[in-house]
């Protein structure tokens, strides 16, 4: 029930129109970063649709699926994994010299145990009954 409300909130919202709660939230960042010459890497949509138009403002959009709420124009260069999530973002409005194809950004000690981590999880699979815990990242 939580999972369906949250993609509710979240399907409801277009962060390219900033709502009133979304300048109201905004208005420090917009205080402290809106005018700063400095690039600003931001890895949330709804941080490019607050910070929208800032000059040397760089999205990492860092999963492998681009839901429609994480395509926010805005951004002065958009950091995706694969070429098929920068066709989604130039289709959203963005030009092909704004969209840099970096792969995917994994901490090398996660690369480091990724194996292991993945042959310990299949063994769990086989003798357990199902998923004691879950991990999302947004």
């Amino acid at each position: 029930m939580m999972s369906t409300l949250y993609h509710r909130i979240r399907k409801r919202h277009d962060y390219n129109r900033p709502s009133l709660a979304m300048r109201i939230m905004g208005k420090p960042l917009v205080e402290a970063y809106g005018k700063n010459d400095d690039p600003l890497i931001v890895s949330h949509p709804i941080l490019v649709g607050m910070l929208s138009g800032r000059e040397h403002l760089i999205y990492q959009h860092g999963e492998l699926v681009a839901p429609r709420e994480s395509l926010v124009r805005g951004a002065a260069l958009v950091c995706v994994p694969t070429h098929e999530i920068a066709d989604q973002f130039m289709s959203a409005g963005y030009s092909r010299g704004q969209i840099l194809v970096t792969g995917l950004c994994i901490e090398p000690a996660v690369v480091r145990i990724a194996y292991d981590a993945y042959e310990a999880r299949m063994r769990r699979l086989q003798v357990s009954g199902g998923l004691c815990g879950g991990f999302f990242s947004s």
